[in-house]
């Protein structure tokens, strides 16, 4: 038997649900489940405790989305990373956190209220619009695209939606307009303030 219990802090109020076989038929991912309930203690703060055959385990990270940076080095067999810095948001519906590390990769994973969304889409576009215009503005460089700065970043980029379009029933991909100005709107401000303040390092 699972049961999943998930506590919102904020709001003292509590959520217990066990899955219904007769709706969920089968057998139940365990491993897949605990993996959710690890991103989502990471994208919320919310305390989430999973309970199987009567042992329980519980998740609460108090970083939030910051911390969600090793898990993701660490999916992609990234062992030790190194962060020079990070930037984390938490601010008018938008979460990011962003960092570089001294390796040639270039990470990004993206969500909308809490699901995936593998392919981005507006969200992501504000965020790289933001990225963009942001290292310009600041260093005027000629020629300047995402790429001169995107070897050894490391990020993920959280959007709550409260009217939430995709393109597909899989959710794989934001077009909800309004999202694309949201983001930059909050993220283009502080990595700006972030970039003056770290001028050793950009």
């Amino acid at each position: 038997v699972t049961e999943i219990t998930t506590i919102d802090r904020q709001k003292g109020t509590g959520v217990k649900f066990s899955p219904d076989s007769s709706i969920i038929p089968g057998i139940l991912d365990f491993e897949k489940l605990r993996d959710t309930c690890v991103l989502l203690s990471h994208l919320t703060k919310v305390k989430i405790s999973l309970t199987k055959d009567g042992k329980r385990e519980t998740f609460e990270v108090k970083e939030g989305i910051s911390a969600y940076l090793n898990i993701l080095c660490n999916k992609h067999h990234i062992d030790n990373p190194n962060f020079l810095n990070k930037l984390t948001i938490d601010k008018d519906s938008v979460s990011l956190s962003m960092g570089w590390i001294d390796q040639d990769v270039n990470i990004l994973e993206s969500y909308v209220n809490a699901s995936q969304t593998s392919d981005g889409g507006t969200h992501v576009k504000g965020l790289q619009k933001a990225i963009i215009e942001a290292f310009h503005d600041q260093y005027k460089k000629a020629n300047f695209d995402l790429q001169d700065i995107s070897t050894g970043l490391v990020c993920v980029l959280a959007k709550n939606v409260s009217d939430v379009k995709f393109n597909s029933q899989t959710k794989e991909k934001l077009i909800t307009k309004e999202a694309e100005e949201e983001t930059y709107n909050v993220v283009y401000p502080e990595l700006t303030k972030w970039i003056k303040q770290n001028k050793e390092f950009c």
